[in-house]
C-alpha cells in the first residue's frame, strides 16, 4: 500500500527515483525498496519523503484492514484548524489518530486514559509533559507513553506546532521487565 502511494505521488510530482532521493536526502535504494513494498519507512524517512513530495505524512500512509474494508485513509476536512481526528477499527481494537495544531503558548488539557499513546511532532517544537517528566520534541521526533500517566502538550514557542497523536483505548499490560 505505502509503496503504491509513494510511487503515485513521486510520478505525479514528475520525480525520478534519483531526484526524489536527492531532494529528500535519503538513499535511492530506500525509495526502490519502499516502492516495491519491501518494508515500511521510519518516521524520519516518512517526514523527509512527505516534505520532498509536498504532502502531509498522513497522505502517504494507507492502512489495509482485514475485516472487509480494503483501505482506510485520512484527510483533514477543510477548515479544521484546531484538530482533526479519525478512528480506525482493527481486528484487535481501535487505533485512534488526531492531528493537533497548537498555537504559540498554547497548552492542552492534562489527561490520562487507558492504552498507549504516541506523539509525533510534524512541525515546530512541542513539549510533552508526562507526570513530572518534560520531553521536548522537534520536527520528526516522537515519544510513546502508557496513557494512564497524566500527560499534556505545550507549545512554548513563538511559532505554531503540529503533532500527530496515535492512541489505543484498550487496556494493556505494562511490560516493565523490558525496562529493567
Amino acid at each position: 500500500m505505502f509503496g503504491r502511494t509513494l510511487r503515485r505521488l513521486r510520478k505525479q510530482g514528475n520525480f525520478t527515483i534519483v531526484a526524489l532521493a536527492k531532494k529528500a536526502g535519503i538513499d535511492k535504494n530506500t525509495i526502490v525498496r519502499l516502492e516495491q513494498g519491501r518494508g515500511n519507512p521510519s518516521f524520519n524517512t516518512l517526514t523527509k519523503l512527505s516534505e520532498a513530495l509536498g504532502v502531509s505524512p498522513e497522505q502517504l500512509i494507507t492502512l489495509k484492514i482485514m475485516s472487509g474494508i480494503d483501505y482506510v485513509t485520512f484527510k483533514p476536512q477543510s477548515g479544521e484548524d484546531n484538530a482533526s481526528s479519525s478512528a480506525i477499527h482493527l481486528p484487535s481494537g481501535a487505533l485512534n489518530t488526531k492531528i493537533i495544531n497548537l498555537p504559540p503558548g498554547k497548552t492542552s488539557q492534562t489527561k490520562s486514559h487507558q492504552g498507549e499513546e504516541l506523539i509525533f511532532c510534524l512541525t515546530g517544537k512541542l513539549t510533552v509533559k508526562i507526570g513530572k517528566a518534560i520531553i521536548t520534541l522537534t520536527k520528526g521526533c516522537s515519544v510513546t507513553l502508557f496513557a494512564g500517566n497524566e500527560h499534556s502538550y505545550v507549545n512554548p514557542n513563538q511559532s505554531p506546532a503540529t503533532a500527530l497523536i496515535v492512541w489505543t483505548k484498550a487496556t494493556i499490560e505494562e511490560q516493565t521487565a523490558h525496562f529493567k
